[in-house]
């Protein structure tokens, strides 16, 4: 849906900086965050929800997804985008 379209990857930074791998459907910034079979699993088709959930329960698979979505999720801190906040509250932002 539209609604689902729309949604934020917010969650998938915050499991990242628990060490979490994610697997998600290939929805609006999702596709942004998720490196498929890197940091986690993009699911495409419903089909792909058990092979990735078995994939998932593979001890090494899941550590070294995990280990990947730490590092992306530092990548997402603040510090690393505060220019683009100072930007848009000086007014510099918009147009």
């Amino acid at each position: 849906s539209r609604f689902n379209d729309g949604k934020c990857h917010t969650k998938l930074i915050e499991y990242g900086a628990r060490r979490i791998p994610t697997i998600a459907s290939a929805i609006g910034q999702n596709v942004d965050w998720i490196q498929h079979g890197v940091n986690g699993f993009l699911v495409h088709d419903p089909s792909e929800w058990v092979p990735y959930l078995l994939a998932m329960s593979d001890r090494d698979t899941r550590a070294a997804m995990a280990d990947a979505a730490h590092a992306t999720s530092l990548e997402w801190v603040i510090s690393k985008h505060i220019h683009l906040w100072e930007l848009a509250f000086s007014g510099g932002g918009a147009r």
